[in-house]
């Protein structure tokens, strides 16, 4: 009887274990994504070309708060006619360790970037 009752043990630790890392892994600290408009007229944001999270106003920006972490990234800014202006096309490894992450349509000039500031053309 004692065999039978330590591999149980040792089977609950391990389902123990397994869940526990599963956690940690889903853990990773979410980021906002600010995406900056530089232009004279409204522009629409979406995510993937087909979920849209909002205008940014001339001079403005919206905030896109990632609910879960995905391989790739792709947002698309569109004039309120659905035309397609600018794409910004990024990695989840861009996004490590950082806080935030902004992008600029259209894109900045210089490709000289911080360390917590990321431009996408």
């Amino acid at each position: 009887m004692k065999p039978f009752g330590h591999r149980v043990r040792i089977g609950l630790l391990l389902i123990f274990l397994v869940a526990i890392s599963s956690v940690f892994m889903a853990c990773e600290p979410l980021i906002d994504i600010r995406i900056h408009n530089q232009t004279d007229e409204t522009l629409q944001i979406f995510i993937d070309s087909e979920v849209f999270i909002g205008n940014a106003l001339p001079g403005g920006e919206v905030v896109w708060e990632i609910e879960r972490i995905q391989p790739t990234y792709n947002i698309t800014a569109k004039d309120m006619d659905g035309n397609a202006l600018f794409t910004a096309n990024f990695t989840r490894d861009d996004l490590k360790g950082k806080k935030t992450y902004d992008v600029y349509f259209p894109p900045l000039e210089d490709e000289a970037e911080s360390s917590d500031t990321k431009t996408e053309e």
